[in-house]
């Protein structure tokens, strides 16, 4: 699962950046303390849109203007991170 392999690549001495749009459990809670316990041994917490726009360094990039529509985009579709959800 994503927590031990998380916690075994921090003990190899790589970094570690979670994406936290893209990972769940089947609780909430265990979501939480999972995320908690993973950023507390040295993971970088993250989105994808912000992944996206880091990848891309600046605003010069040729698909900046692409990129950024979708993720608006993306943004506005109903999903557990955002309010259209509930």
């Amino acid at each position: 699962c994503v927590q031990q392999t998380c916690l075994d690549l921090i003990e190899m001495g790589k970094n570690v950046h979670l994406v936290l749009d893209c990972v769940s459990s089947q609780q909430g809670y265990d979501r939480e303390v999972a995320l908690k316990k993973m950023e507390n041994a040295g993971a970088y917490l993250t989105t994808a849109q912000s992944l996206a726009f880091m990848l891309m360094e600046s605003a010069d990039h040729p698909n900046f203007k692409e990129v950024s529509k979708l993720t608006v985009a993306h943004m506005k579709l109903p999903n557990q991170f955002n309010d259209s959800y509930k």
